[in-house]
């Protein structure tokens, strides 16, 4: 399975690419599609992967952060 959040090298915030993108993955989900804090969220669901872990890796924080919390599982103090 390929993630498209993986698909973009160097996690620029700034891409100017990465909203079309984004709503296309969310829009395509039907197909298989899915952003990368989708995936990141599975793989911590299904015990794969630590939420700190998951959080440290996503570009998008805060809705992973929503995310896990809506999910029920609590983030390590975050370090400042």
């Amino acid at each position: 399975m390929r993630c498209l959040g993986l698909e973009v090298e160097g996690g620029q915030q700034s891409l100017p690419i990465l909203g079309p993108m984004v709503k296309a993955s969310q829009t395509g989900k039907g197909v298989g599609m899915q952003t990368m804090n989708d995936a990141l969220f599975d793989l911590v669901k299904k015990k794969l992967v630590e939420p700190q872990e998951a959080y440290s890796k996503a570009i998008h924080k805060a809705e992973l952060k929503q995310m896990l919390e809506r999910g029920g599982f609590k983030l390590e103090a975050e370090a400042a």
